[in-house]
């Protein structure tokens, strides 16, 4: 092996992380999403503003659930406007069309 075949497959392989970090980093928005977070707030973790953060995470809320307190005790998704208790347990995650 050469020490340009070398220096490229290390680039293969940093772009393969790259790709991999990227896929998990979005599962991560994905989940705080759904775990009620404000873009605000996972705009702050990754050091952006919340408009970079919508704009470069868009569409992890699709057809999903993100529930936020309107009430004490009371929850209503962002997406679809669907409301429950907190207290009912397990609730579909995806929402109605």
């Amino acid at each position: 092996m050469t020490t340009e075949q070398g220096v490229l497959e290390g680039v293969a392989e940093l772009a393969r992380r790259q790709r991999q970090g990227e896929q998990q980093l979005r599962e991560a928005v994905r989940a705080a999403r759904a775990a009620g977070q404000s873009w605000t707030a996972i705009a702050a973790q990754l050091g952006v503003t919340r408009q970079s953060a919508r704009e470069r995470f868009m569409g992890v809320d699709a057809g999903r659930h993100t529930w936020r307190g309107t009430e004490p005790g009371w929850l209503e998704c962002v997406n679809c406007g669907a409301g429950r208790h907190e207290e009912d347990g397990e609730f579909s995650p995806v929402c109605a069309p």
